[in-house]
């Protein structure tokens, strides 16, 4: 939706809206009566700013919330409408979260770069399957800081480096972990798959430093004898660019499947080459 600065009055949206994008420069209140009870999915782009009241001002069937970049009014409970499943904050946000302010019903929840508050026990939904936590996020997560739904984590370097204990993750049944790195970080730490009850199919990693360096450990930590889960190796480069990605599945003791761009090799992968 265009229209500037310009606040939206009510009734100027159709009574079947779905879906609402609100352009970057929009940061006007939402006043009440204004977003249709249809609307299921509600973006408030980069300068939206202003906080939103406990007063039934999202429409109770909304289904997926992202805020923009600046956003980073304080959130109470009562706020978020019960039936949301997705929950996106903006960049600058970093505030706390208070226990009941996530609905029941959330199962994905993205935090943005600057967040760095404590998750207290019982602030995430035992329905929470995909959880992001931003680059600035080093608290100290504990086991009951994390629901046992949660399947999908998405962290910083070091936070599994410094920030975690031995039992965080052993409750969760988490198959995915993308681990981010800054591209300039001398080592990167795979996380023990016996960390993860080694439940871990898929492990990402974007812009390592060193490749080499990222291979042997995903080597020697995933390819030990005892390591049960087959775990495919996603790597995004510092370039970020898709077509540079490269992709590494173990398919018995000895071979791997490597992909890079559109092409593909079966080989016997060493710490130091891939063997045809």
């Amino acid at each position: 939706m265009t229209g500037g600065m310009n606040a939206i009055v009510p009734g100027a949206l159709p009574a079947s809206l779905k879906v609402l994008i609100l352009e970057d420069a929009f940061n006007q209140p939402l006043m009440a009566g204004t977003l249709p009870s249809s609307l299921t999915k509600l973006d408030l782009n980069y300068n939206f700013q202003h906080e939103i009241p406990a007063s039934g001002d999202l429409p109770s069937g909304l289904l997926r919330l992202s805020f923009g970049h600046l956003y980073n009014a304080p959130l109470m409970p009562g706020v978020l409408p019960p039936t949301l499943i997705r929950l996106k904050l903006g960049a600058c946000f970093n505030r706390e979260i208070r226990v009941g302010l996530l609905p029941s019903s959330l199962q994905s929840l993205k935090f943005g770069f600057n967040f760095n508050q404590h998750l207290p026990p019982g602030c995430l939904p035992q329905s929470l399957k995909h959880l992001t936590l931003g680059w600035e996020y080093i608290q100290l997560i504990t086991e009951d800081s994390l629901p046992a739904s949660l399947t999908s984590l998405c962290c910083c370097n070091r936070l599994l480096m410094r920030h975690i204990t031995p039992n965080t993750f052993k409750h969760c049944h988490i198959h995915t972990v993308s681990i981010m790195d800054n591209g300039t970080s001398t080592s990167i730490v795979i996380p023990d798959s016996i960390m993860f009850n080694e439940h871990i199919s898929t492990l990402k990693v974007f812009r390592p430093l060193s490749e080499r360096i990222l291979l042997n450990q995903y080597l020697n930590t995933f390819h030990a004898p005892n390591v049960k889960a087959a775990t495919t190796l996603m790597i995004y480069p510092i370039n970020n660019k898709n077509i540079d990605t490269r992709i590494i599945r173990r398919l018995d003791s000895s071979h791997y499947l490597v992909l890079k761009r559109e092409k593909f090799h079966i080989g016997k992968l060493t710490n130091k080459r891939i063997n045809s």
